[in-house]
């Protein structure tokens, strides 16, 4: 009897520690640390880390978003982890498409490599604050990128159309379709879609991929309530025109 009650005590112990004693976080699979830490019955910052970063493997970006966001205001500026977290949150709210958190964690860190000054740069541009986005260009990014990615940046912060195109000036053929192609599949009013559909026909018989070329120019055709020319450009570029 007084073992079997002695084994009850160490069974009843195990399962109490198992459900506060802080797992080995970093020997778990992604798809394990999900699991374990909806089983906790405490947060921990260290717990939250992990979470976000098994979230983050498994390409759930909100969710990585939002465990990190809980984790950042569990802990503070002297954390170990602090400069790397406000760094991820960057990335993580420009993929959200929330530009004001962007700049928000980009003001937090005092050292920023060029992929997350892009970010913020290009957060300053979707929020319409170009003098923002001229301090963050002059200061980290000036003379580290080319003129293709200078556009590309463009694009991902919302610049206009016009904008962009007047960038492009100077590309050869080829770069200017792959600005081009940054408008695929992306919705267009009918007046950026006609100085797309200007700018694509400029590229006809000088680029290399020129199926890509009328794949795009059918496209944007259509956008532009041209559907003579984007029935056209498909049969151009190998579609059956229907």
């Amino acid at each position: 009897m007084r073992k079997r009650m002695i084994l009850f005590v160490l069974s009843f112990l195990f399962f109490v520690s198992a459900l506060f004693c802080e797992p080995i976080w970093g020997n778990l699979t992604p798809e394990e640390t999900i699991r374990v830490a909806k089983q906790q019955k405490t947060i921990t910052t260290e717990r939250l880390w992990y979470e976000s970063i098994a979230y983050e493997a498994l390409g759930d970006i909100p969710d990585a978003y939002g465990t990190l966001d809980l984790y950042l205001a569990m802990s503070g500026v002297r954390d170990k982890r602090w400069n790397e977290a406000n760094l991820k949150m960057i990335a993580f709210s420009f993929a959200n498409a929330d530009y004001q958190r962007t700049l928000q964690f980009f003001g937090r860190i005092s050292e920023i490599d060029a992929e997350h000054a892009r970010y913020g740069y290009q957060a300053a541009l979707a929020l319409g604050d170009t003098e923002k986005a001229k301090g963050i260009f002059d200061t980290y990014l000036k003379g580290t990128v080319d003129q293709l990615e200078y556009v590309s940046m463009l694009h991902g912060g919302n610049a206009s159309v016009q904008s962009v195109i007047s960038e492009s000036k100077g590309m050869d053929p080829d770069e200017k379709l792959a600005v081009l192609s940054l408008y695929d599949g992306q919705n267009l009013s009918p007046q950026d879609a006609s100085l797309l559909l200007s700018f694509g026909q400029g590229l006809e018989g000088t680029v290399k991929d020129s199926a890509l070329l009328y794949h795009m120019l059918a496209d944007i055709a259509t956008k532009a309530g041209q559907r003579v020319l984007a029935r056209r450009y498909q049969i151009l570029s190998g579609g059956n025109g229907t």
